[in-house]
């Protein structure tokens, strides 16, 4: 439990937004935004373990993906891409900070809060997806005999991971797993 924490607390540093404030911690004042951007934005635990996150949601609607939203934090700034529907099997990259107009909807990103929402906006439905200091998603339907299956993947690459340099915690592993879906599915 503690090593999940850990990997909580310091994915939730990671994903602040570039223009939030920096406040000063217990630790001393934070680093700038310009000067986060440059460094590796997975985490490296006591010995030398590697992490990074990568978090992907899809929504469908009437069996059709509408929109994937997917944040990675490995190395570098942490990376949002986003991927649009056409109705069909095929999806096309969205640069969520301008937006765009898809088949499905318009979708837009806004932020406030530490936390990203990337929603998208059909004629009787809107889908958010939550990226930041929060992880979920949101679905308001306005009409009648739709179907929505929403999914969320967590993805936890954990390089340099030895038997010498875990230890006990290596059987851990699948309960950290465990533990990070349930909080996603509240």
């Amino acid at each position: 439990m503690r090593l999940f924490a850990l990997l909580a607390a310091a994915a939730v540093a990671c994903v602040s937004p570039a223009g939030a404030a920096v406040a000063p911690t217990e630790f001393g004042n934070a680093l700038p935004a310009r000067e986060l951007e440059a460094m590796r934005g997975g985490f490296t635990l006591p010995g030398g373990l590697d992490v990074a996150i990568a978090v992907t949601t899809d929504t469908k609607v009437d069996g059709a993906l509408v929109l994937r939203s997917q944040l990675v934090i490995d190395r570098g700034a942490p990376q949002l891409t986003v991927l649009a529907g056409d109705g069909g099997n095929s999806l096309q990259r969205i640069d969520p900070v301008s937006g765009a107009n898809t088949p499905a909807g318009t979708i837009r990103l806004s932020s406030g809060g530490g936390i990203q929402r990337l929603t998208l906006s059909g004629g009787d439905y809107d889908v958010t997806h939550l990226l930041g200091n929060a992880l979920g998603s949101t679905v308001a339907n306005r009409g009648d005999n739709r179907s929505f299956d929403v999914s969320t993947t967590v993805d936890l690459s954990l390089a340099n991971a030895s038997p010498a340099l875990l230890g006990s915690a290596l059987p851990q592993v699948n309960n950290l797993a465990s533990d990070v879906a349930a909080r996603l599915a509240r």
